[in-house]
């Protein structure tokens, strides 16, 4: 339980740091509010395509599992 904690701190630490694009070492008062916008927007569309990739290819294979398996399939099922 305690290591699946310090993970998940861990993982948040380090989202926290690729958002507001901060190098580990870099001091807070460097940071602009504009860099940390630009940072979130961009890691946001990212995302947001990332979920829309996924759900199309779901969406595919969804469509693809309705339709019934072909000759082949049926050769191969006979061959075992």
């Amino acid at each position: 339980m305690t290591s699946r904690r310090n993970l998940l701190t861990f993982l948040a630490f380090a989202i926290g740091l690729t958002v507001t694009s901060m190098q580990p070492c870099q001091p807070l008062g460097t940071v602009s509010p504009a860099a940390i916008r630009h940072a979130y927007q961009s890691t946001q569309a990212c995302v947001a395509k990332s979920y829309e990739d996924a759900r199309i290819v779901y969406e595919l294979q969804t469509r693809l599992r309705r339709f019934p398996a072909g000759p082949a399939a049926d050769e191969q099922k006979g061959r075992r």
